[in-house]
């Protein structure tokens, strides 16, 4: 039963952020250059701001449970962690005999709202499970992965296509 509400949840958030997104020409985005990390060359924002969209998420699907009536204990997902492995295979890269070494094996994807768009703020994250906010104290930043579909997507994407209509069978 609660993934029945679960379910219907994420489908009310994916028409609204369809429709939210459909409004906007240009994704709302800060460029690391202007951010909190100038040496960055992808986009950071700084924690305070993935903060706040963390929170206005959090409160999406508090207002989205008490109209649907749903129960207040039902829990909604907020982060995905990322193992190392599956970011680089999903990329194509392949490990060759001396592997890829990186400071961390696994990040975390928070998803946020500014302005009706969807965010995810991305963090590393240690072997213990914890995130590692990068930054000084008082200009620490979290990195803004954000270009959401519809305006980056490829139409003819069979994943792109299942969000309009149900495709099933066997596909190549």
């Amino acid at each position: 039963m609660k993934k029945f509400f679960h379910l219907i949840f994420f489908l009310v958030l994916c028409l609204w952020f369809f429709n939210a997104c459909k409004k906007a020409d240009t994704p709302n985005k800060q460029a690391a250059s202007s951010g909190a990390n100038s040496s960055l060359s992808i986009t950071s924002v700084p924690l305070e701001t993935a903060l706040q969209a963390i929170w206005e998420y959090g409160e999406l699907w508090r207002t989205t449970r008490d109209s649907l009536n749903l129960p207040d204990d039902l829990k909604t997902t907020q982060a995905f962690l990322i193992k190392k492995e599956d970011l680089l295979g999903a990329l194509g890269i392949e490990k060759n005999s001396n592997g890829i070494e990186t400071p961390y094996q696994q990040g975390r994807a928070y998803i946020g709202m500014v302005n009706d768009t969807a965010h995810l703020y991305f963090v590393p994250v240690d072997n213990k499970g914890n995130d590692i906010i990068p930054g000084e104290p008082g200009e620490r930043y979290v990195y803004d992965l954000i270009t959401p579909c519809p305006n980056t997507c490829s139409p003819s994407s069979l994943l792109y296509q299942a969000f309009h209509e149900k495709l099933g069978g066997k596909r190549d």
